[in-house]
């Protein structure tokens, strides 16, 4: 039996009561939990034939997305109770946007973006209590935990080299704000480990960029910069791994601040 314990916008499901527990009330989950959420996510990956010589040039692989489920019982102690447990169920995902589910499993907390695919909800003839069924897809199949203080999460602006540890299953894309103490007027490069990212776009003191190192966009004040890169490419956080991570100005002073989560697959 699995324990998970879910929360989709405010709805939660729980393991299902022990025998002898059968006054608990709410929505309660089958013993697979929410099916197929600890699997591994299929990984893809296309090798294309080096034209005029010997071998492959292996193209850079990405997650598939990947379908998980709820199912299980709902339990009230009146049809009015059953109907309100109806009215949570049928809210969830409402006009197919995308939201965020909450896990609760092998005592650590992970979330992830979904959305809704198809539910069913079956009322029992007998009491009041229901078979329920929700079948999400997972488009971005990757998974978030909970940051570490001095680790990942928000870090404190610095103008010094910090360490960045990701203790997921999956590389870790952060996004770097970068402030200007003074005129960085001929760009900056943001280093990691042994990659870097430089950035052209002039950036004027008590100013901040927003570097998102997934797309290797460059906002301003919300906006997108345009044409802000220079030249190198985004960098990453190592699955279980780290990376020394870096400002450098090419005029003026600055300071940096990454985010990121521990990210799993």
């Amino acid at each position: 039996m699995r324990q998970h314990v879910a929360r989709l916008e405010g709805v939660e499901f729980r393991n299902r009561p022990r025998v002898g527990q059968r006054s608990a009330l709410g929505l309660f989950l089958d013993n697979d939990g929410v099916t197929n959420w600890d699997a591994r996510a299929e990984i893809k990956g296309d090798d294309v034939e080096l034209p005029g010589t010997a071998g492959e040039f292996s193209l850079p692989t990405r997650l598939l997305g990947k379908n998980i489920a709820l199912s299980g019982l709902a339990v009230a102690n009146s049809p009015r109770g059953l109907a309100e447990l109806n009215d949570r169920f049928v809210s969830i995902g409402y006009g197919g946007k995308h939201f965020r589910i909450v896990v609760e499993s092998m005592g650590r907390t992970l979330w992830g973006m979904a959305k809704l695919v198809d539910d069913d909800w079956v009322q029992n003839a007998t009491d009041d209590s229901a078979r329920f069924l929700l079948q999400l897809r997972m488009s971005d199949p990757r998974r978030f935990g909970e940051a570490v203080e001095g680790e990942s999460g928000r870090l404190p602006y610095s103008s010094e080299s910090l360490l960045l540890i990701n203790r997921g299953t999956w590389h870790a894309t952060p996004t770097i704000r970068v402030r200007a103490k003074t005129n960085m007027l001929s760009g900056y490069t943001l280093h990691g480990g042994a990659e870097a990212l430089r950035i052209s776009a002039p950036l004027p003191a008590g100013q901040v960029h927003e570097v998102d190192m997934r797309s290797e966009y460059v906002r301003r004040n919300g906006l997108i910069v345009s044409k802000a890169k220079h030249s190198g490419r985004a960098w990453h956080v190592p699955p279980n791994g780290e990376v020394m991570a870096s400002l450098e100005p090419h005029a003026g002073t600055g300071e940096f601040s990454p985010y990121f989560l521990p990210t799993y697959q």
